[in-house]
């Protein structure tokens, strides 16, 4: 996702890592300056800092950060980066089918939420780390309010579901 910030007073533009998980909508996000590789890798490992593990299995777009080719039968070949990257993680790459944007509602919804509601008006930040500590802080405070369905809070559904969905490190 694009997000416009003003930073130094200067119009800006991040993109925003946006994990999400279905069971207790909980959602977590990472601005990086580029669509590149070593920004995509960076952010999955800030991601991972912020929710306290890795998830045992992540879902990806058909990112060229991640996947050079897409074969026969849907295999990919994945960048050498990134294969030594979920090696290191440990966890299991599932990958949409291409042009199949139904596989990834739930995400593009949470995408469309942050945006909504953690990015208007137009952030206005000095520094990335202060642009990051502030969508930390949203994603934080956003845990808690009742789920859309469950009338659960976010923050006590993503107890329940992060110990089924994260490696033990």
């Amino acid at each position: 996702m694009a997000l416009q910030v003003s930073q130094d007073e200067q119009l800006r533009e991040y993109k925003l890592l946006v994990p999400s998980f279905p069971y207790s909508n909980a959602a977590y996000v990472y601005p990086v300056p580029r669509e590149n590789q070593e920004c995509f890798l960076e952010g999955l490992k800030q991601i991972f800092e912020q929710i306290g593990g890795v998830p045992r299995r992540i879902w990806f777009d058909n990112l060229s950060a991640a996947v050079v080719t897409i074969g026969t039968e849907g295999n990919r070949q994945c960048t050498d980066a990134f294969l030594r990257f979920q090696i290191h993680y440990c966890f299991e790459s599932v990958f949409c089918d291409p042009a199949r944007g139904n596989e990834k509602g739930h995400v593009e919804n949470k995408v469309g939420y942050v945006r909504r509601n953690w990015c208007v008006p137009l952030p206005i930040f000095t520094t990335h780390e202060a642009l990051a500590t502030s969508l930390i802080q949203q994603a934080e405070r956003d845990m808690d309010r009742p789920h859309h369905s469950k009338q659960t809070l976010i923050q006590q559904l993503w107890q329940e579901e992060k110990p089924r969905s994260m490696n033990d490190h």
